[in-house]
């Protein structure tokens, strides 16, 4: 069962809950005690309901930035040029590494290595001229 499916069946079963308390209390309209039980768990289901809908909010909005990334995967766009727009998902080298967009960069403002739309990929590794010798 999903969480979404969870917290529905919570908040149904919390207005059943409040419904059966008012139904249950119809002869003692007058019991402060059952409508403030009452009243407390409706203030607590319309909080989680509040919860739930931004939950959900951000679900959505998740799945949608999954799937663009998936429909598209990532494209490698050879070594970094300053004068070049990239889009989220652009791979590019610089300096020996590779990095990935994880925003849309702007010429000449989102250098790899030193803004917050980039993200390295993979490090820069040793040359194969300095072979390690140990093994040999």
């Amino acid at each position: 069962m999903s969480a979404v499916a969870i917290g529905e069946r919570i908040l149904a079963e919390q207005d059943d809950l409040v419904k059966k308390l008012i139904e249950d209390d119809s002869d003692d309209a007058a019991d402060p005690i059952v409508a403030a039980v009452g009243s407390v768990i409706a203030g607590q289901g319309t909080i989680l309901r509040e919860h739930l809908a931004r939950a959900l909010d951000r679900i959505e909005q998740l799945e949608s930035r999954l799937a663009e990334v998936e429909s598209r995967g990532f494209k490698y766009c050879g070594v970094y040029q300053k004068a070049q727009k990239y889009a989220r998902g652009d791979v590019v080298t610089y300096s020996g590494s590779a990095f990935v967009a994880i925003k849309d960069a702007v010429p000449d403002n989102e250098i790899p290595n030193a803004s917050g739309c980039w993200q390295m990929f993979v490090q820069r590794g040793r040359d194969a001229s300095s072979r390690d010798r140990r093994g040999e």
